[in-house]
């Protein structure tokens, strides 16, 4: 959290951190309540998995939940395991994350991004040196844009 005093903060308005959703009439309900530092998240292109960053140093981890007809999680597994970056001493925690229309999912996270395949499977990472915070796809899917705190960094992608 980057509030002073982090999950102490006054300033904190949640007394979960956890994955929530909000229904269609603005009801609030809390999906996942389980992780200490649950991040980012995203939807695979056919609607029936949530993606979960944990930017948790002791689990650095993206899950992934199966969703049921109506959007509701119904069992949760680990996408991909980051701590074999993490503990090489590499920068970054998972942060940010971008899923294309591909299937494939480019999670920020120890190294760089992430990009892995739509089963999980890690296809390679993305390095600029620094930690990652986010990416995001853009110019109708030509190109991955990063960002870290000083830089902005843009690799070409296949169609």
């Amino acid at each position: 959290m980057g509030w002073k005093g982090g999950h102490a903060s006054p300033l904190r308005k949640q007394a979960v951190n956890g994955v929530y959703r909000r229904a269609p009439d603005g009801r609030i309900k809390l999906l996942d309540g389980s992780h200490k530092r649950p991040n980012s998240i995203g939807l695979s292109p056919d609607g029936r998995t949530l993606y979960l960053l944990l930017s948790d140093e002791a689990q650095p981890k993206v899950l992934a939940y199966a969703l049921d007809a109506g959007g509701m999680p119904t069992a949760s597994r680990v996408f991909c395991d980051m701590r074999p970056q993490f503990a090489r001493g590499w920068p970054g925690l998972p942060d940010g994350m971008e899923v294309a229309a591909s299937g494939l999912v480019f999670a920020s996270g120890p190294g760089g991004i992430h990009v892995l395949a739509p089963g999980g499977r890690l296809l390679g990472i993305a390095s600029t040196g620094k930690a990652i915070a986010n990416g995001c796809i853009g110019e109708g899917g030509r190109s991955l844009f990063l960002t870290s705190s000083d830089t902005l960094c843009r690799i070409s992608l296949r169609g």
